[in-house]
Parts: C-alpha cells; sequence; structure tokens
C-alpha cells in the first residue's frame, strides 16, 4: 500500500519544520519549502526553522525518503532539541 505520514507525524513535521504547534489562525507567514540536496554523509532530514524549510538528502528511493523522514520525526518527538541546531 501507499505510505503517507499519518496526523501525528503531520503535526510533528509542522513543529519540526516551523518550530510551532499549530498553524496560527492567520496561516504561516511563510511557506514551508523542501529543498532536496544532493548533499553525502547526511543521513536524516534537517530543518531550518527561521526560514521554514526543510533539507533532504538524494535519497535513493521514495520508500527511504518516508523512511529517514520517520526516524527524524520520531526522534524529534523522543526529544524536540533533535534536529534543531
Amino acid at each position: 500500500g501507499d505510505e503517507h505520514l499519518d496526523v501525528r507525524r503531520r503535526r510533528l513535521l509542522l513543529r519540526f519544520c516551523t518550530g510551532l504547534n499549530a498553524l496560527p489562525v492567520n496561516g504561516l507567514s511563510r511557506k514551508v519549502s523542501f529543498n532536496f540536496l544532493d548533499k553525502p554523509g547526511v543521513p536524516l532530514p534537517e530543518p531550518h526553522t527561521c526560514t521554514h524549510e526543510l533539507e533532504l538528502p538524494a535519497y535513493s528511493s521514495r520508500e527511504e525518503l518516508l523512511e529517514k523522514l520517520h526516524v527524524a520525526l520520531d526522534s524529534f518527538e523522543a526529544d524536540p532539541s533533535f534536529g534543531q541546531a
């Protein structure tokens, strides 16, 4: 079957990328952008909350991307300082 992010992980993704727990009533001041990078040696997606960006290394498949994103989000849920430089 086709894998999607469940509601819990979608909320985590918002917080991971923006630092916000919920969308503001008037929406985000800037859209979240996903940057696909050819960046060797970076195993997991990296967030930039100030600019609402998520850097995604060039994974070999959609499945690998989802797996790494799940790992990053689950790690962030366990420790909110995860991925925050």
